[in-house]
């Protein structure tokens, strides 16, 4: 059934459970509701309860909508590029102008591709600065650590002290230049401070002027990127 709240319309399908004790609204994208009960509401019923939880119904629409992630663009180094997929006898990504191609044999591969390409791309970015910065940090008077590379979205970097080595995940390769700087800056400093003390931020910001106000920045973006 079609239901108006003031300007919205909504649509919304009853599923009846005898072994629900209560109202359940999940909200299913499109301005579309369903509404799970152990009581078989009418439709005048069904009306009236959404009438009455109608500030709760748009919050819930509100807040999907600003989760939900993009299929037609993604970022790129701080650029918002379109995203063009197409079934193709190859895999393969790469970027021409304002698009980035994804070309596959099988569109499930999709996600791995894209982010497999990010992982390159900032190993490649990586590499072309990483000497540049590290002679920042000559005072630790320890070997050039080595580096490694995934795509996770549960961190930027990581240092590892006992192997010496670093890791940078491919989704920094959203972000510009000088946010993918702070985060292998910040783990270069972790080779002096463990924690993320008073002394740690000192330190950082001495081999990165702007350090602190830089990696705030870089934390509140919000991608709501495909991958």
């Amino acid at each position: 059934m079609r239901i108006r709240l003031d300007d919205i319309e909504i649509d919304v399908e009853m599923i009846y459970k005898p072994s629900n004790r209560g109202v359940y609204f999940k909200y299913l994208g499109d301005n579309r509701f369903r509404l799970n009960s152990g009581y078989l509401y009418s439709e005048r019923e069904i009306d009236s309860l959404f009438q009455k939880n109608k500030a709760r119904v748009v919050r819930i629409m509100n807040r999907s909508d600003l989760n939900k992630k993009s299929e037609d663009t993604i970022h790129y180094l701080g650029r918002l590029l379109k995203l063009d997929l197409s079934i193709s006898n190859e895999d393969r990504v790469y970027i021409v102008d304002d698009t980035l191609y994804v070309k596959c044999r099988d569109l499930s591969y999709r996600d791995k591709l894209i982010k497999r390409f990010y992982t390159e791309m900032v190993k490649e970015y990586t590499l072309s600065v990483f000497d540049s910065l590290f002679s920042r940090f000559s005072d630790l008077k320890i070997k050039k650590p080595s580096l490694r590379f995934k795509y996770t979205t549960t961190f930027y970097g990581k240092c590892f002290r006992r192997e010496n080595m670093i890791e940078i995940s491919g989704i920094c390769m959203k972000m510009e230049p000088k946010y993918i700087d702070t985060v292998i800056c910040h783990e270069l400093c972790h080779f002096k401070y463990l924690g993320h003390q008073e002394n740690f931020y000192r330190y950082f910001e001495s081999k990165l002027p702007g350090a602190k106000r830089l990696q705030h920045e870089f934390r509140m973006l919000r991608y709501k990127d495909l991958v």
